[in-house]
């Protein structure tokens, strides 16, 4: 069965765990108890997260995580690649090492037009879709339409680095 890798999950996790709280700086802590990801884990993700300019930083007491840009304009296709240990869009699906149009399997055709449905999904889908899934889970009594998940603040003269 094709999946993402745990590790693109858990950047999607984290990205809806600042996503849900629009313009307010998220701690660390926060952030583990939203998605239950191993600190240590969290923390390299965090780190990959911000290189890549998903989101941005602010030390200090009233310091954390926030978003770079407004949820409903991060797609998940962008996600998945920025994380970068695993290309699910490339290889045979039975497995072959040399599979290629030129010289194809019998799942060759069927697989390749399955990728470019994937890949074409995960564009359309955003942030902003699975911060309300998320939402959904752990508030489902909660009306999530109504939800708006606003652009994040613009940036204080504080330090976005760390």
């Amino acid at each position: 069965m094709l999946c993402l890798p745990q590790t693109t999950g858990y950047a999607i996790l984290a990205l809806s765990s600042l996503a849900a709280r629009p313009g307010q700086w998220v701690t660390t802590k926060s952030v583990v108890a939203w998605t239950r990801i191993p600190l240590p884990q969290l923390s390299k993700l965090l780190h990959q997260l911000l290189g890549s300019g998903f989101i941005r930083t602010k030390l200090g007491k009233q310091g954390g995580f926030q978003l770079s840009r407004p949820a409903h304009t991060i797609s998940l296709l962008e996600v998945t690649q920025s994380i970068g240990d695993y290309d699910c869009f490339s290889g045979c699906l039975l497995g072959l090492e040399t599979c290629s149009d030129a010289r194809n399997c019998p799942a060759h055709t069927f697989w390749k037009a399955q990728k470019a449905r994937i890949k074409q999904m995960l564009q359309e889908l955003t942030l902003e879709d699975s911060t309300r899934f998320e939402l959904k889970i752990s508030h489902p009594l909660a009306n999530h339409d109504s939800v708006t998940l606003a652009p994040p603040t613009s940036p204080s003269s504080e330090s976005t680095t760390q």
